[in-house]
């Protein structure tokens, strides 16, 4: 195994992941700063952008991908849902099947 430090990327599915990612917390929704900061990021090569709808930061991430150049199949960009949603989503997954209703429908 090699030291935390040595470990640039890790393979899921057969694709290489950066591991070291820009985390956006506690980076607030209307601060020009956070676009500034994912900005300076991706032209440092980050390509591995750590979000969650919970920060509500969205709007400025997405403005410094967009405006960025970086290919949006070069970037990783992962969040998390809250206990809420995951329930929601769940629940469709489990009652549509039992209704007899396709998800295309």
């Amino acid at each position: 195994m090699q030291p935390l430090a040595a470990v640039s990327t890790f393979e899921a599915n057969g694709i290489s992941i950066p591991a070291v990612g820009l985390g956006t917390w506690q980076s607030d929704s209307g601060d020009e700063r956070v676009k500034d900061v994912v900005s300076s990021a991706l032209r440092q090569g980050y390509r591995h952008i750590d979000c969650a709808a919970a920060y509500g930061n969205e709007k400025e991430i997405g403005e410094a991908i967009r405006e960025s150049g970086v290919s949006r199949e070069e970037l990783f960009i992962t969040t998390k849902l809250q206990l809420i949603y995951q329930i929601g989503i769940m629940s469709v997954a489990y009652l549509v099947p039992k209704r007899g209703i396709s998800p295309e429908t």
